[in-house]
Order: C-alpha cells, then sequence, then structure tokens
C-alpha cells in the first residue's frame, strides 16, 4: 500500500512559503547573471551565495550592534540593582 504525501498549502504566487535564501535567489539572480554574463551557471551560483553571505553578515552586524546598545543602555539604568552583572556588557563587547 502507498501513502500519499499531504498536499503542500496553496502558495498564491507569494513569498511566504520560501527561506530567506529563496527569497533571495528569486529576486537577485536574473540580475546577478545579467552583470556576470561571460560566467556559467555555477559560478553565478557561487556568485549569488556570496551576496546573500554578505547580505546576512550585514545583517548579523546590524542585529549585534542593536543588542549592544539595548544591554548598554539597560545596565545604565540599573546601575548596582542587578548585583554581579557587571561583566554583561563587556561580554557583548568582546563578540
Amino acid at each position: 500500500m502507498q501513502v500519499q504525501p499531504a498536499p503542500r498549502a496553496a502558495n498564491d504566487g507569494k513569498m511566504g512559503g520560501l527561506s530567506e535564501y529563496q527569497k533571495f535567489m528569486k529576486v537577485n539572480f536574473a540580475r546577478l547573471k545579467r552583470e556576470n554574463e561571460g560566467l556559467g551557471q555555477k559560478e553565478v551560483m557561487a556568485v549569488v551565495g556570496r551576496k546573500f553571505r554578505e547580505m546576512k553578515a550585514e545583517k548579523g552586524e546590524e542585529r549585534s550592534s542593536s543588542a549592544e546598545a539595548v544591554v548598554v543602555e539597560d545596565s545604565e539604568e540599573d546601575e548596582g540593582s542587578r548585583g554581579g552583572d557587571e561583566g554583561v556588557v563587556d561580554d557583548v563587547a568582546r563578540k
């Protein structure tokens, strides 16, 4: 007896069910292929992957700097009220 897989939810042409990488590919692949006309499929995919990693790294830096600001603001506000948390700001700054 063969069991059929459960049907997937309708996507309606929206990018809701796609991963962040898949969305990036869908939006940027054609443009990057045009910009790198002489490259083959393998090389274009490498370019797209590199651009995605760069974008993720930039997002990570933005998130870490905003998280750092929140920790710094909280520790300055509550000076001394949280015994033993003095190292929290130093730990975040080292990352």
